[in-house]
């Protein structure tokens, strides 16, 4: 047994060593034609493209969400009468909110909760807000404990309904948190 192992491993190391074929490149270089299928695609101006100088090429169309960018600041303070502030989305329009940006300050050793109140095709949901500590501030007569937030979202409201933005204490107790919040997205033309 042994005997054949070695003579199979000699005539292994024996073999020519042969060099390997060098696959060419097929991928699209800078004179491959582009078909586009999606015409008419309206474009206009001059562009000058070359191989050391390549751009990238970006189109929008008419109902592209740049054109229906959407954006809200919220902000109320500790003390405040309500614990939540709402705003309404425009009839024959759907919010699609993207980001959401979040301060949110409480007393001392407290946690907030942050929360949006949604609604879609008659379905209301809350939507929290996850936040996270960023310090604490003793100066003054209030010492306060800040949380932030920072998140990507794809979340939906109906036009003709309320957004409403929330936020307390875990504790549910109302008038103790101070929120400055940024929503944005964009509104959808709908039929």
């Amino acid at each position: 047994m042994k005997l054949a192992a070695s003579i199979a491993a000699l005539v292994w190391l024996s073999l020519p060593i042969t060099a390997f074929a060098q696959v060419p490149d097929t991928r699209p270089g800078p004179a491959t034609p582009v078909t586009v299928m999606n015409t008419p695609l309206p474009v206009t101006g001059t562009l000058e493209i070359t191989s050391a100088n390549p751009l990238p090429v970006v189109a929008v169309q008419p109902d592209d969400s740049v054109l229906n960018a959407f954006q809200k600041r919220i902000l109320f303070g500790a003390g405040n009468p309500d614990i939540d502030k709402e705003f309404l989305v425009p009839a024959g329009t759907r919010l699609v909110i993207e980001s959401i940006t979040a301060e949110a300050d409480v007393t001392v050793n407290q946690r907030p909760q942050v929360f949006l109140g949604l609604s879609l095709g008659g379905d209301s949901s809350n939507h929290f807000v996850p936040v996270t500590f960023a310090g604490r501030d003793d100066v003054g007569s209030f010492p306060k404990d800040t949380f932030q937030a920072s998140h990507q979202t794809r979340w939906f409201a109906d036009g003709g309904t309320k957004v409403r933005v929330v936020c307390r204490h875990v504790s549910f107790t109302a008038n103790t948190c101070s929120l400055d919040m940024s929503i944005s997205g964009f509104l959808v033309t709908m039929p």
